[in-house]
């Protein structure tokens, strides 16, 4: 490789091992919403969303109907790592 040093090479297989994992969790979550899977129990209990409302919608619409704190948080989340 003439891109970089040893360490920028094992810096781009990292970076590649990261985001491949993460891909595969993210199809992983879509394929188990969209399967209609779903914790029981309430998602947000002040603004009255139950996970079991969030699995009847497609994924995306689910994505939406999250409360904004709860978007936050997954955000700050994946950020943090």
């Amino acid at each position: 490789a003439t891109l970089g040093s040893e360490e920028t090479l094992a810096w781009f297989r990292a970076a590649e091992l990261k985001h491949s994992r993460c891909a595969m969790l993210a199809t992983t979550g879509y394929l188990v919403q969209a399967a209609g899977w779903h914790f029981p129990g309430m998602l947000s209990s002040t603004e009255g969303i139950s996970f079991a409302d969030l699995s009847a919608m497609k994924p995306l619409d689910a994505w939406a109907a999250v409360p904004e704190t709860g978007r936050s948080q997954i955000y700050f989340t994946i950020f943090l790592a």
